[in-house]
Formats: C-alpha cells, structure tokens, sequence
C-alpha cells in the first residue's frame, strides 16, 4: 500500500494482485507462485520484487517481521519466504519462530537471504543464501525450492 503510513512497503504499485492457495478458504486458485520477500531494506526489496516478477513470480512484501506475521494472518499464503533475519521491530528470527509453530506455515519453504554469516546448520530446513551471492544463484535456489515444495 504505497504511501500508507501504518504499512509501507506491503502491495507496492504495479505489483501483483495477492493471490491465495486453492485450498484457503477464499477458494481462488492461482497461476503463479507467491514468494513472500521480507527485508527492511527497501532497495533490496524492490529490487527482488523486480528480478522476481521478471521470472513470472506473484509477489508479496514486508518491511520487518511484524508486517509479515499480519500479512500471514490476514490470509496470504506463500509458496516461499525469502527472509532477512536483521530488521527492527520483528526480526527474521521472530518470523521463523512464527513459521514454525504453525503446522500448516511450517510446510512453507524459506530462504533466508541475510548479511549475517550462517551456515546451512545454524537455521534448520531453511536454505541460507548471503546477500552478496549473484542474482543467477538467488534465482536457483527459489527455483529448487519452489520444486521442493
């Protein structure tokens, strides 16, 4: 919502309509995948919106961890997150914690896309890419995990 105050960087201009699993209890089915990107980084947001809808993906944003919590609880169902873990207000941990705790958000595939150094071990399932990795490697990962899913 472009310009709103209380949610500025969810639902950006000319960005894809939210869409829902078919299996959600609006029924409405879905050509594409949704990929949840959550980073408090407005450039590396709107950035991978950019790369990301380029590749046919439906997106959906969210400025901080607490942004993605409403957005999950509002009724948006990713295929994927792509999750940075330092961001004010809710961390990326707070949102993992979250993830987990569902049954049915837990099923959800993550990649955490971060500066802080990880190793594939430190977060569980999730798949751990480094901000700096080329976009070519980004673009993989949400591929296979995407597949996985």
């Amino acid at each position: 919502m472009q310009g709103s105050e209380s949610q500025p960087s969810r639902r950006q201009e000319g960005s894809p309509d939210r869409a829902t699993r078919p299996e959600d209890s609006a029924g409405v089915a879905r050509d594409r995948p949704l990929i949840l990107v959550v980073d408090d980084d407005e450039g590396v947001r709107e950035a991978l919106q950019t790369v990301l809808t380029d590749e046919g993906y439906a997106v959906e944003l969210a400025a901080n961890g607490r942004e993605a919590i409403v957005a999950l609880e509002e009724g948006v169902t990713p295929d994927l997150v792509v999750l940075d873990l330092r961001m004010p207000i809710m961390t990326g941990w707070g949102v993992w914690d979250h993830l987990q705790v569902n049954p049915t958000l837990a099923r959800i595939p993550v990649l955490i896309f971060t500066g802080t150094g990880l190793s594939q071990g430190a977060v569980g399932p999730a798949t751990v890419l480094p901000k700096h990795v080329g976009i070519d490697r980004f673009l993989e990962a949400v591929t296979k995990l995407l597949r996985a899913d």
